[in-house]
């Protein structure tokens, strides 16, 4: 990120990108607005600001059921 914070995801929720080599992954590019990444040589482009936006939705669903299941002690 452009302010030195990094962010990873499961290479599984990219197909195309598990199913190319290690080379194909490392040649990208960004966009010159930097809201996408590129890998020309396997025709794969991601939208930076909807994956971002994807992961937090993803971690508040994640942080709801892991609320659902431990419920809040002592009982109200």
């Amino acid at each position: 990120m452009s302010n030195g914070q990094a962010v990873s995801f499961p290479l599984g929720w990219f197909p195309v990108l598990q199913a190319a080599t290690a080379a194909e992954r490392e040649h990208f590019a960004i966009s010159m607005d930097r809201h996408q990444l590129l890998w020309p040589e396997i025709d794969e482009d991601i939208n930076v600001p909807a994956l971002l936006s994807f992961q937090s939705e993803h971690a508040a669903r994640q942080r709801d059921s892991r609320e659902q299941a431990f419920p809040y002690w002592p009982p109200e």
